[in-house]
């Protein structure tokens, strides 16, 4: 949650917030850079069949390895990501098998397109469903697929699309600057198309309110593809499976899940320190002028991870990342990761406040 709640949580002090308008780039111009092409499809992630959840499992500690099998219907999205140099532009694919989890069929499924509510663009290239070329119906930050049929209950469905995204450069005003290339660092939240919930109401397809966390969804699987400039230092929600470079490129494999969302921060002037406790390993990035605060969020990482994991239900991944993005947030969680105000690293009793609000 964002951090107006810290007050009442931990009793210390509250976060600023901004107040944002909301910001609508319609889908559907002319790209200006090509999607990667079909021929991806015999790459990883794309490459990988639906049911492997081995990649998975090595995301996760010891007490949760029979996890992935207990969620047979969860979403899974397969997904590529090139990133420009300077990462203002991105193009994508994406496939996603979606399964019917409820009890009446569904004539449609809504996919969340929040760049462009979160001031930058996105476009949808080629969308297909089984194989077969299909329109959307575009809204206000969503993207409803029409099914030729009824998808019955325990069927499942996968969706094939290319995109491609404008980066904000806004500043960290603008929604918290969760989406954006501010100050030489990227921040992709909800930088995807992403399934929303279907519940009671239906589908939860109205406008998110941005004085909170936008995103509604089911939890799922990721395994994520991601072509950078081999400068960036990437730090990412999943667990890093398959690194290669090539002509000043990097090609890095991620899985992540069972969760909620995928996320990812990069920046050239990103340093990495790491300690392994256990089973679980914390990495804490930081330009170098902020390794001793970086070493600090690490070492508060780990103990209030071993508190809440002692109070609350063991820590599920072998990972956890801290990284420092631009924002008018305190900090914002994503699933094994941490992104914190950079302007924060420079109070050693408030960085600590706010890693340990995130990690819980």
């Amino acid at each position: 949650m964002k951090k107006r709640g810290l007050l009442y949580l931990l009793l210390t002090c509250m976060l600023l917030a901004c107040s944002s308008q909301i910001l609508v780039s319609p889908a559907g111009n002319t790209p200006t850079t090509p999607v990667p092409p079909t021929s991806a499809a015999q790459q990883a992630p794309f490459n990988i069949a639906w049911d492997d959840y081995s990649s998975f499992q090595k995301r996760l500690s010891s007490t949760y390895q029979d996890v992935p099998g207990r969620l047979p219907g969860a979403s899974v999205y397969h997904i590529s990501f090139n990133i420009s140099d300077p990462p203002t532009h991105i193009t994508g694919v994406e496939e996603v098998r979606y399964t019917n989890q409820e009890t009446v069929a569904l004539d449609e499924i809504d996919f969340a397109i929040f760049p462009e509510i979160l001031g930058g663009s996105i476009t949808i290239i080629d969308l297909t469903v089984d194989n077969v070329s299909t329109a959307m119906v575009h809204g206000t930050g969503l993207m409803r697929v029409p099914l030729a049929s009824p998808l019955q209950p325990g069927s499942s469905v996968i969706f094939h699309m290319g995109f491609e995204i404008t980066v904000p450069t806004q500043g960290g005003d603008y929604y918290y600057g969760i989406f954006g290339y501010n100050d030489g660092i990227l921040s992709m939240a909800h930088a995807y198309p992403t399934i929303l919930v279907y519940n009671q109401q239906g589908w939860n397809n109205q406008v998110p309110d941005l004085d909170g966390d936008p995103l509604f969804s089911d939890t799922s699987f990721y395994l994520v593809s991601v072509n950078a400039p081999e400068a960036l230092v990437l730090a990412a929600s999943g667990l890093e499976l398959n690194r290669t470079s090539e002509a000043g490129r990097q090609q890095v494999l991620y899985a992540d899940g069972p969760s909620r969302d995928f996320y990812l921060a990069a920046s050239t002037g990103f340093s990495k320190q790491s300690e392994t406790v256990g089973e679980l390993t914390v990495n804490s990035y930081a330009p170098n002028d902020l390794a001793s605060y970086a070493r600090s969020a690490m070492k508060t990482a780990e103990a209030a991870i071993a508190d809440f994991s002692r109070r609350y239900a063991p820590y599920p991944y072998t990972e956890f990342n801290i990284v420092p993005i631009i924002t008018s947030a305190g900090g914002v969680e994503f699933p094994g990761l941490t992104a914190v105000a950079r302007n924060v690293y420079n109070s050693s009793n408030f960085l600590e406040v706010v890693v340990t609000h995130e990690v819980g």
